[in-house]
């Protein structure tokens, strides 16, 4: 695929399981960042990564030869690996069944990156959350 061009940029939204509250001060950063690395090793290009105590927003370039359900899939996996290696939680942690996903263009990268910067959104049902991600679409 020498001559191939592509840009995606995927805002992934992923929950912990039973929405617990889980993802607290003592690893939030060290979880985002370690998020970041694993797009990293995988082919994918960062973009900012967040989220509150009970889910994750991934924001990212994903490659041309990967699907998204792989990437996500491999984030989920490789975090949920090291949260338990790493025991911050009491007993198994473990992600939410599914995900959301949207895509947007260059043009809508900073607008989508700010939307994560801030004080926490006040606490609202997951559905609800989606709301600000609507007006870019």
């Amino acid at each position: 695929m020498a001559n191939t061009y592509s840009q995606i940029n995927i805002h992934a939204v992923f929950a912990v399981k039973r929405r617990q509250n889980f993802i607290t001060n003592n690893f939030r950063d060290q979880l985002h960042k370690h998020i970041a690395v694993t797009l990293k090793n995988d082919g994918s290009f960062p973009l900012a990564v967040g989220g509150w105590l009970d889910h994750v927003h991934a924001f990212f370039e994903l490659p041309v030869t990967m699907k998204i359900s792989d990437q996500v899939s491999r984030i989920k996996s490789q975090s949920s690996l090291w949260i338990n290696e790493h025991e911050w939680v009491k007993g198994k942690f473990q992600w939410q069944t599914g995900y959301a996903a949207f895509s947007y263009s260059r043009s809508q990268r900073n607008p989508v990156i700010n939307l994560g910067r801030g004080p926490p959104p006040p606490k609202t049902p997951f559905s609800g959350g989606f709301s600000c991600l609507a007006k870019f679409h």
